[in-house]
C-alpha cells in the first residue's frame, strides 16, 4: 500500500520536510502518482543514509549544506580515472567525494613532509630573484670590463662600453623572448 509523503513521514518518525529532502536528494523514490512504497523506501532510506548522521527522536532539525555540482564532477572524474563504479545515491557520492578529498590532501601533506613538494610561490619568487640577479650582473659587466679591454685593444673606452652594453642588452632581450 503506497503512502503520501505525510503518511510516510509519520511511518518513518521524521518530519515531512525530511521526506521531501530525501526524495529531492534521490535517497528514496516515489511512484508515478507521487506516492511512496514504505517497504521499498525504508530499504532505500537505510542504504542511502549515513547512520551516524541520523537524529535521535525529538531532536532539532539540522540545516543541510548544498554540495556544489563541481564536487560531484570531480569525484566522478577521479572514480573514472581509477575505474571505480560510481555510487547511485547522492549521499554516497558526497561521502565518496569527502573521502577522496581527504585522501588526496593526505598524500599531498605527506609529500610536503617528505620534502618531495615545495611551495610554488616561494619557488617562483626565488627563481625571479635569481633571474633578476643574473640580469643585473650582466648589465653591470660592460662597465667593469670596458676600460681594461679598451686599454688592451687600443680602442676608445666609451665606444667599447657602448658596444658591449648594446650586445648584452640584445642578448638579454633574446633570452627573455625564449630565443637563445
Amino acid at each position: 500500500m503506497a503512502l503520501s509523503q505525510r503518511q510516510y513521514a509519520i511511518h518513518r518518525g521524521v518530519t515531512e520536510g525530511a521526506v521531501r529532502k530525501a526524495i529531492k536528494a534521490g535517497r528514496i523514490c516515489v511512484n508515478a502518482e507521487g506516492k511512496i512504497d514504505p517497504k521499498k523506501a525504508d530499504r532505500q532510506w537505510s542504504a542511502n543514509t549515513d547512520p551516524s548522521k541520523q537524529r535521535q527522536p525529538n531532536s532539532k532539525p539540522i540545516k543541510e549544506k548544498k554540495i556544489p555540482k563541481a564536487a560531484f564532477d570531480a569525484v566522478e572524474q577521479t572514480l573514472q580515472e581509477h575505474n571505480v563504479e560510481l555510487p547511485d545515491s547522492l549521499y554516497m557520492k558526497a561521502k565518496t567525494a569527502h573521502e577522496i578529498l581527504k585522501a588526496q590532501i593526505g598524500k599531498i601533506e605527506l609529500r610536503i613532509l617528505k620534502g618531495e613538494l615545495v611551495d610554488r610561490k616561494k619557488v617562483l619568487a626565488e627563481v625571479f630573484k635569481l633571474a633578476r640577479n643574473e640580469r643585473d650582473a650582466w648589465l653591470s659587466w660592460p662597465a667593469r670590463v670596458s676600460a681594461q679591454y679598451a686599454a688592451e685593444l687600443g680602442v676608445d673606452e666609451h665606444a667599447l662600453y657602448t658596444a658591449l652594453t648594446q650586445s648584452v642588452r640584445n642578448q638579454l632581450q633574446r633570452l627573455s623572448e625564449g630565443k637563445a
